[in-house]
């Protein structure tokens, strides 16, 4: 995978997913709610630009596409820094079903959709894709799921 970086902003990134998904969200009755955290903490991406972007938009139509009616999915971008090095991390939460352990072990697999996604369109490789454009960046895609609370993935890339 080449990466063509530049160095661009976090909330930049996050408004222009937003924008793109606005019309699917509308459609399907789900707020898209952003949360850019501390404004005194630098968020700027050295990275793919294009790519992230494509990686995050992944994630948010994902959320978007198993949140019920009338839901939220959230955005939320955190950065923390730590002596000269740091750590940028944007979440992404929905309000869906949920999804079982033994499914989030083979979430990232190619080709492979949850039993809750299986009646969707798509080819499974979504996250799959964004995984490995996260782990390009130096950084690390997670899964966590509450059951009947929703999903959230968080991509966490150096800063």
């Amino acid at each position: 995978l080449t990466l063509e970086r530049t160095n661009f902003s976090a909330s930049g990134l996050i408004d222009e997913v937003c924008d793109i998904l606005a019309g699917m969200a509308e459609g399907r009755a789900v707020s898209l709610l952003c949360d850019y955290g501390d404004d005194s903490v630098d968020k700027t991406i050295s990275g793919d630009r294009k790519k992230l972007l494509q990686a995050l938009i992944n994630l948010v139509g994902n959320a978007i596409k198993f949140s019920p009616p009338a839901s939220a999915v959230r955005i939320r971008v955190e950065a923390q820094r730590h002596g000269g090095s740091g750590v940028l991390s944007i979440a992404v939460k929905d309000q869906g079903p949920g999804l079982a352990g033994s499914q989030l072990e083979r979430l990232f697999e190619p080709f492979y959709q949850a039993e809750s996604a299986q009646k969707s369109k798509g080819f499974g490789l979504g996250l799959a894709s964004a995984q490995y454009v996260v782990a390009a960046h130096g950084g690390v895609l997670y899964v966590s799921s509450t059951g009947a609370q929703g999903t959230t993935f968080a991509m966490q890339l150096p800063i």
